[in-house]
């Protein structure tokens, strides 16, 4: 498996999100702390399985050392970052329909 580090990118690839893109803003053991600054904003993160995601790029240099170094950033920051992702192929978010 590829090793996720704090800053990079990745597609959670089960639940009703699947097919969302996010960072990993902390690693705890077999978990992952994600954020996209949108639905999942920094205040309130996800927190998400190593065996649930896969990596979609190493992440931004930037983002990670104000993740590391312990910066402040804010939500809007983080969703250009994601916006930069290079190649982005396959990067639609997978719509669900609702029961009913």
């Amino acid at each position: 498996m590829e090793e996720l580090k704090i800053g990079c990118f990745i597609r959670n690839e089960n639940g009703r999100d699947a097919g969302r893109v996010y960072a990993v803003i902390s690693t705890d053991g077999q978990y992952l702390t994600l954020a996209d600054g949108r639905s999942r904003r920094l205040e309130k993160p996800k927190r998400k399985k190593h065996k649930h995601v896969s990596l979609v790029s190493g992440g931004d240099e930037w983002l990670t050392q104000r993740l590391l170094s312990g910066e402040r950033i804010t939500n809007a920051q983080l969703r250009r970052a994601l916006g930069e992702i290079p190649g982005k192929p396959g990067m639609e978010e997978v719509s669900t329909l609702g029961k009913g």
